[in-house]
């Protein structure tokens, strides 16, 4: 970890590891400017972006989105645990923008499924 620079919110090694899942499911985006779509309410598939160790350096960028069935394991599909200190997190904050636009969402792991 650390073997690059952060990214413009502090935050390092975010990009070809192994694919993230994301929460939302998988659907087309909507029309016009929006900001942090968050997907239909249900679907087969969820999002993960990121790429792997397994892809070409193209579809490894957070702008790059695939759909898996949740069910799926494979080991090239993995989520990312952040933990930050408070005194840290408020700079990411402000690296990011007014507080108000984070969306912090909470989901019971039924909604996984």
């Amino acid at each position: 970890m650390g073997s690059f620079p952060p990214n413009a919110w502090g935050l390092y090694d975010m990009h070809g590891n192994v694919w993230e899942w994301c929460q939302d499911w998988y659907g087309e985006y909507p029309k016009g400017t929006v900001s942090d779509p968050t997907g239909p309410p249900s679907g087969s598939g969820r999002v993960v972006r990121g790429g792997s160790w397994l892809n070409n350096a193209k579809y490894c960028r957070s702008a790059f989105r695939f759909s898996y069935n949740p069910s799926l394991q494979f080991d090239i599909l993995g989520f990312r645990v952040l933990f930050l200190e408070a005194s840290s997190m408020m700079n990411v904050v402000q690296n990011w923008g007014q507080a108000e636009d984070i969306k912090i969402r909470r989901r019971n792991a039924e909604e996984w499924k």
